[in-house]
């Protein structure tokens, strides 16, 4: 599938059990926003789609569709309704086998879908902002291929895939995301990375959450 199809799905991957956080991580409230972890990312992500949707950038006009899916697993229950009612929402039933099948998920969604390009995002990357992700899709746009944010030395995600590219995500197994396939990206020079050092920041613990509400 080509780019010339315009259209972008956002993954959000949200099944994980949140096993070192000992709860429902992602329904968790922020004190700086007030919002549970999960809606906190989804509206970002929401504010960042609807940018492009509505053509509100007037110096980039991308003339592109741009769906967010919310990939749920773990504490569905719990966390569908923390979402607004229009939320496109998609279960892994494998959940429990790792982030591998959350990928896969998402990929198989954006194949379904026809999509020119899939970024892959997680939920409790909590400092990342609407702008952040823009940039990136700006990014994906300007240099035609796979681009990825760059923290801590190395690519990670949120990170855009080609609709061309999204069956190597077929391969992957266990709780392996989309690590490995940037790393290879990178070292056959296939890859685009924009500086994000706050996408090191992700909530895994209590004491994670802890930590970000008192900045």
């Amino acid at each position: 599938m080509s780019q010339c199809n315009k259209k972008l799905i956002i993954a959000m991957l949200a099944a994980g059990g949140s096993r070192r956080f000992k709860g429902t991580k992602l329904a968790a409230t922020l004190k700086s926003s007030q919002n549970a972890i999960l809606l906190d990312t989804y509206l970002k992500l929401k504010r960042a789609a609807d940018v492009i949707n509505a053509g509100m950038n007037t110096d980039i006009n991308l003339e592109m569709e741009v769906e967010v899916v919310v990939i749920l697993g773990g504490h569905r229950a719990q966390l569908q309704p923390l979402l607004p009612e229009s939320t496109h929402w998609v279960v892994n039933p494998d959940w429990e086998q790792g982030l591998s099948t959350s990928v896969r998920c998402a990929a198989q969604h954006a194949i379904n879908s026809q999509a020119s390009g899939l970024m892959l995002t997680l939920a409790d990357q909590v400092a990342i902002s609407a702008a952040d992700y823009l940039e990136l899709i700006y990014l994906w746009q300007q240099d035609k291929q796979t681009v990825a944010s760059e923290y801590l030395e190395e690519p990670g995600v949120p990170a855009i895939f080609n609709g061309d590219d999204l069956a190597v995500f077929s391969r992957i197994k266990g709780d392996r995301g989309a690590k490995p396939v940037l790393m290879q990206y990178k070292a056959q020079g296939r890859l685009s990375m924009l500086s994000l050092d706050c996408g090191a920041l992700d909530i895994d613990t209590r004491d994670d959450l802890n930590r970000w509400d008192l900045q």
